[in-house]
């Protein structure tokens, strides 16, 4: 497929991102949902991929957090999905670049104006989900940095990674050299 058209998200249109998430996702989160709204707080970080023929055909959204020194902020990616006649085409793969793009972009923006910069990109996968892993680490340079007992309440194994990519390497770099 060629590239998609990527939408930022909105009040009028994440519906679109709840649907395309219930279609695809093993956890089921209501429309109304508190997850919704925090991603409409990062509307830099969240897109839905629409075909030529305006339809939509995946989404990412994510949420921004203060880092545990409040120093920085981490960028979570709440839920990523692509509705399954498009998996392996690419349509991921772009969502994913666009928002580590921005992300670059942000810090560059804070880095001139003196704000927080996103330390981190970081999501929890499933422990089984092989495929997902090898996608984040192998091609986005992720890499898992905790496991989570007992994440998932509905799901077997209920076990999380969380999978990491920072995004601020002058820092990382000065605490390392302490």
């Amino acid at each position: 497929m060629s590239k998609c058209k990527l939408v930022p998200v909105t009040a009028d249109n994440i519906t679109i991102l709840a649907d395309i998430n219930s279609a695809v996702l093993p956890i089921q989160y209501p429309s109304n949902s508190i997850i919704y709204k925090q991603m409409l707080t990062a509307e830099d970080f969240c897109f839905i991929a629409y075909t030529d023929d305006n339809i939509a055909i995946g989404a990412i959204g994510c949420r921004l957090e203060l880092n545990a020194t409040k120093t920085a902020v981490n960028l979570l990616i709440l839920t990523i999905a692509v509705l399954a006649p498009y998996r392996r085409s690419g349509i991921g793969s772009q969502l994913l670049q666009r928002v580590i793009d921005n992300a670059k972009q942000f810090n560059e923006n804070a880095k001139q104006d003196g704000t927080e910069l996103i330390e981190s990109i970081f999501l929890h996968v499933q422990v089984n989900n092989d495929e997902a892993i090898a996608f984040y680490t192998g091609k986005f340079g992720f890499s898992i940095k905790e496991t989570l007992q007992n994440y998932y309440k509905k799901l077997v194994p209920p076990d999380a990674y969380i999978l990491s990519r920072a995004m601020w390497k002058e820092r990382i770099t000065n605490e390392n050299d302490k």
